[in-house]
């Protein structure tokens, strides 16, 4: 797991983990919480960091990151749609 301050560029902490599970990323994010304020948390999505921000922060606002975003979404309607409709989806997703 890798936490980077947005606006400094800096990598603030990198962790090596067998599992991303919501009680070790709850354990991070404890340790980071001491150090810096947060203003939102940008994650790949995943149940457990999900759980985690909501466990530890609450009020905070989750956010998918765009790479992962687009991932899923080409995964889902696949990278040669031959439907029109889902073409110019592809396309919205491919333009972001």
């Amino acid at each position: 797991m890798l936490y980077r301050h947005p606006h400094r560029r800096l990598l603030i902490r990198a962790s090596f983990i067998a599992r991303e599970s919501g009680s070790v990323i709850v354990k991070e994010l404890k340790i980071l919480k001491k150090k810096y304020r947060f203003t939102g948390v940008v994650s790949d999505g995943g149940i457990g960091i999900g759980n985690a921000i909501l466990d530890e922060f609450g009020n905070i606002p989750p956010q998918i990151c765009l790479v992962h975003l687009h991932r899923d979404v080409v995964n889902a309607i696949g990278r040669f749609p031959k439907d029109e409709k889902v073409k110019q989806l592809k396309k919205i997703a491919d333009y972001v």
